[in-house]
């Protein structure tokens, strides 16, 4: 058979004193087998390219109900898929039958992936919830500062949740459906950003069409950014459908205006509440503060626990922070996503400009790429 077809991984569950462990079947001419304890890692050999694993419903909802589980994590060397609680209890919650499937494969020059969930009934399954990580090691070239590596999705898109760390690396994505995904390169340059201290986190968010120009190949990266603007980039970041949404809860908000669908997708999954029950002031400009809101509120939505990884700062201005902002400004800062301004500040009241906003967006995708959950 074709190197590329998929192969057969037979999971065995036993339950030692509340802790699942893992017996897996190596995919290697020697069939070698590996015992896991509860670190939840299920490690095959390199030479696989692809498998399936298949469980029970039982076995899932035992590794959700463990206190110590941290998630199922499979890897074939090549790539990793990390499937946590959240995510493992809604495909409980969907399956139909007694068994659940997990297919997940390469092309043999390791560049595109299939990843693949089904029930006992041959239902497609996936979550729009949880998290499904992957990571595939590699080593850029000389140009890798000038190419910026990126994944696409089965429609051809760029994946906003897709980066490459060239100090690990490794190439890092959160898969958003079922289907191919093709690792490729994609270059967005301003002529204005050239020498902006910006420029990484620019073209970064850029490169994954979170963030476009303001025309004629500028991006305008010291103009403050407005509401409406802010709340388009975390939709994109979220990879969000917005086709549908949409809102007559603000009377400012129009219903032909680009930015409608964004502010309704903010709306009804509680990024914003609006600036009064009526207005969102779609063209205020956005203040550093209410940037770590969003934020804040935006990690809610996508299931990502904020976790410490800055030590906490003292700011200067900290009486000047509105106390509907305290929390949001603390978190983003010690999870290194929003940090002070000037002179030990944070400037709360001042406004965010595009660059900030690239920057803050684009900490954000690491953040929720790498940290564990």
């Amino acid at each position: 058979m074709k190197k590329w077809i998929f192969t057969m991984i037979i999971i065995a569950v036993l339950v030692l004193s509340g802790v699942s462990v893992y017996a897996i079947q190596g995919l290697d001419e020697n069939k070698s087998t590996r015992i896991l304890a509860n670190d939840g890692y299920a490690t095959l050999t390199t030479s696989t390219v692809g498998g399936t694993i298949e469980t029970t419903k039982e076995v899932l909802q035992s590794a959700v109900d463990n206190t110590s589980y941290k998630g199922l994590h499979v890897t074939d060397g090549y790539s990793v898929f990390s499937l946590d609680k959240t995510f493992l209890q809604e495909i409980i919650n969907i399956a139909q039958g007694t068994t659940v499937s997990f297919h997940f494969g390469y092309n043999s020059p390791k560049t595109e992936v299939t990843f693949h969930i089904k029930d006992s009934n041959s239902n497609a399954l996936f979550s729009d919830k949880g998290r499904c990580l992957g990571e595939i090691p590699y080593t850029a070239g000389a140009d890798s500062g000038v190419k910026d590596i990126v994944l696409k999705d089965p429609a051809g898109k760029e994946l906003a949740l897709s980066a490459y760390y060239p100090d690990a690396q490794m190439i890092h994505w959160q898969l958003d459906d079922v289907g191919k995904y093709v690792i490729t390169t994609r270059t967005v340059a301003f002529t204005d950003s050239a020498n902006h201290w910006g420029l990484t986190y620019i073209s970064f968010l850029s490169a994954r069409g979170v963030a476009n120009g303001m025309g004629g190949n500028l991006f305008a990266p010291n103009d403050s950014l407005t509401r409406a603007q802010f709340v388009t980039f975390m939709a994109r970041v979220a990879n969000a459908d917005v086709s549908a949404a949409g809102t007559g809860q603000f009377k400012d908000v129009a219903s032909g205006s680009w930015y409608y669908p964004y502010v309704g997708w903010a709306y009804q999954n509680g990024i914003t509440s609006g600036i009064s029950a009526t207005e969102f002031a779609p063209e205020m400009k956005i203040t550093r503060e209410e940037m770590a809101v969003f934020a804040v509120r935006l990690l809610k939505y996508l299931n990502v626990e904020e976790k410490p990884i800055c030590d906490s700062a003292e700011f200067s201005d900290a009486a000047a922070i509105s106390s509907w902002a305290k929390d949001a400004v603390a978190l983003t800062q010690t999870a290194g996503i929003i940090n002070g301004h000037t002179e030990g500040g944070f400037d709360p009241k001042g406004n965010a400009t595009r660059a900030e906003a690239a920057t803050v967006c684009s900490k954000i995708i690491s953040y929720m790429l790498i940290m564990p959950q």
